[in-house]
């Protein structure tokens, strides 16, 4: 799809004659302009993630425009309709970042907006990248996911209502789109799951390839081409290990990539940093971030998480999505005394200092091209960058005393010596301060003083901490899908399982089909859904309390190595899964593989409760063994 974007008297628009071909196209050839699965698949999302947004004047949102009595005859609502489709306002977010796009299009790499819709939420990324040349709309997809970006300015998030905008809507009617919408929207109903039902227009990528620009004599003649291109199933790509792959992953429902900055004196451009946008809570805290981030004054931040919650994570984001020219410094001042913060903070190797050091105007200060080594305290590590202090609330009321003092004025007395230096403006770090009491305990810490040099806070609620239990159920599922994934993709690539030399491929090729195979089973979506579900459940059902997100992980990991074990080395004979092993292999039915079956077993099984009615002895103990396993790697939670 190609769209020109035009500067005319001083108002920008977006110009697209395919929305509104594709819209007409489907009326003459279904002789009807709604289409049924569509609008269920929009119903589904609206109801679930816009349940207060009524829509009194029947015309709020386009499909219920659409049902207007003769609308194929009455060509005056026509030609209103083409215009509102065809020639439209820009979005928010273009106008946003339009000011960075036309300082950026004379680099040969491609520039690439990515609009990521994330249920009530919406992601906002600008970034280079080396546009793949694949014609095929499907390799192209998954060649731009895997594709290393560099992002252009920090990224935006917050609340979306883009359902109301009649191009979005046209959108959707794109032919390969309008398929994949269907097939998505029947195999939803077949399962009877709301949940994926709403999830299909919840959670979605455009990548919009930013082309042609061109300049005229005046502001006002300046017009670009754009190449559009919408991914329906982002999260759910192909995976591949050496010369295996898949299509059938286990990965989050709520799972978005974030392109970052590049490191100092980087060359390539940095992978995508997978983000966990499953609850609300860590939603509305990134909000808080995106913020930050866009703001150029922010010079300290205080994050206010409960423990267990990731607010690593966030603080991270803070140097990754920011421009700088420094490095991420992580230090943490509880238990020390003012001296021993001080040498952590400020100290300062004196070998050959004059080289590192200059003199303006009788003022000591780090020269230009500062390079701290091993030695140095924190603040001359992260010179440029970002220095993260944690636990913040237990560190001594003096030490922050001693903080107060230097944020003030930015003057380093160093430890053991009469050098004072003072931190040019320029390469004075982001100071990310984090904690884990909340905001009113905070501001009641010694010296008050301190917490009016804090420019910014994000508090962040615990990514579980939801009313329902089945909201708390279901973020949990994606965390255990999130790590369960990791997990999988490190211990088959850190083990080396399916990599064999060419000299030892022959003898050692029957091994690799067994773990090839035990890979492909253990990354699938029907086996993570499954201890997903059983886990989750075990971790902080109802009346359980609620885990850390570093409990989830670890739990995650032993029950890997739980089941890993027990399906390839058990050493019980008798054991469920060894009689289901032997079953299976005696079978008379050609192609029936242990793996294979066990995972056709755990996916059925979630799709109906009572399956066990259905099954035979052996069959419901390999599930029963299993679930045993999964439950049995839930430990104290902390």
């Amino acid at each position: 799809m190609k769209c020109t974007l035009k500067y005319e008297a001083g108002k920008w628009f977006c110009s697209s004659g395919d929305l509104f071909k594709a819209l007409e196209a489907y009326s003459k050839k279904n002789r009807k302009w709604i289409d049924p699965e569509l609008e269920k698949a929009i119903t589904a999302f609206h109801s679930r993630y816009y349940p207060d947004e009524r829509d009194d004047s029947g015309e709020k949102y386009p499909w219920n425009a659409f049902n207007k009595v003769n609308i194929r005859t009455n060509t005056e609502y026509l030609e209103k309709l083409k215009k509102k489709v065809v020639r439209h306002d820009l979005t928010w977010h273009w106008r946003l970042l339009l000011p960075y796009l036309s300082s950026s299009l004379s680099s040969s790499d491609s520039i690439v907006l990515c609009v990521s819709q994330i249920r009530q939420w919406q992601l906002v990324s600008c970034f280079h990248m080396e546009w793949p040349s694949e014609k095929n709309k499907l390799k192209l997809l998954r060649s731009i996911r895997s594709e290393k970006k560099n992002l252009l300015r920090p990224p935006v998030f917050g609340k979306s209502h883009r359902i109301t905008r009649w191009e979005v809507y046209a959108s959707f009617y794109i032919p390969e789109v309008l398929c994949e919408i269907k097939k998505a929207v029947n195999k939803a109903e077949a399962e009877g799951n709301t949940f994926r039902l709403a999830h299909i227009l919840g959670r979605y990528d455009t990548y919009i390839k930013i082309t042609n620009p061109k300049w005229g004599k005046t502001k006002e003649q300046f017009e670009l081409d754009i190449e559009q291109i919408i991914d329906l199933d982002p999260e759910h790509e192909p995976a591949q290990i050496e010369d295996r792959n898949t299509d059938s992953v286990c990965r989050p429902y709520g799972l978005a990539r974030l392109p970052q900055f590049k490191e100092v004196n980087t060359p390539k451009f940095p992978k995508a940093k997978s983000l966990l946008f499953s609850s609300d809570n860590y939603c509305r805290a990134f909000e808080q971030v995106s913020d930050v981030l866009n703001d150029t004054s922010a010079r300290q931040v205080l994050v206010i998480a409960p423990p267990g919650s990731g607010k690593e994570y966030i603080s991270e984001i803070f140097h990754t999505c920011r421009k700088k020219n420094g490095h991420m410094v992580k230090t943490s001042l509880a238990g020390l005394d003012e001296k021993a913060a001080a040498f952590q903070l400020f100290n300062l190797e004196l070998d050959r200092l004059e080289k590192r050091i200059k003199n303006v105007n009788g003022i000591y200060q780090p020269s230009k091209k500062f390079k701290a080594n091993i030695r140095d305290g924190a603040i001359f590590k992260a010179l440029g960058g970002t220095l993260i202090i944690d636990e913040l609330d237990k560190a001594n009321d003096k030490v922050r005393a001693m903080l107060l003092r230097f944020l003030e004025s930015d003057d380093v007395a160093i430890p053991g010596t009469s050098i004072v230096l003072k931190i040019p403006k320029e390469m004075r770090p982001l100071y990310v301060f984090a904690g884990s009491k909340t905001k009113k305990e905070f501001l009641q810490l010694g010296p008050i003083d301190f917490w009016s040099r804090i420019t910014h806070i994000v508090e962040m609620q615990h990514p579980l901490e939801l009313g329902e239990v089945a909201d708390r159920l279901r973020v949990a599922e994606d965390y255990v899908r999130l790590f369960w994934f990791e997990q999988v993709e490190a211990f088959f690539k850190g083990e080396k399982l399916l990599k064999v030399s060419k000299v030892s491929k022959e003898l050692f090729e029957p091994l690799r089909k067994i773990f090839a195979d035990c890979w492909n089973f253990f990354v699938s979506r029907e086996v993570g859904d499954f201890v997903a579900r059983e886990l989750a459940e075990a971790i902080c059902g109802q009346g359980k309390p609620i885990p850390s997100v570093r409990t989830i992980r670890g739990t995650v990991s032993r029950c890997f190595y739980s089941i890993f074990h027990s399906l390839l080395y058990h050493k019980k004979s008798d054991a469920p899964l060894e009689i289901w092993a032997k079953k299976i292999g005696e079978s008379e039915t050609t192609g029936k593989e242990p793996f294979i079956e066990l995972h056709k077993l755990m996916g059925n099984s979630l799709k109906q409760q009572p399956i066990e009615q259905e099954l035979k002895n052996w069959e419901v103990n390999a599930l029963e063994e299993i679930r045993m396993l999964i439950r049995s790697s839930v430990s104290i939670q902390v």
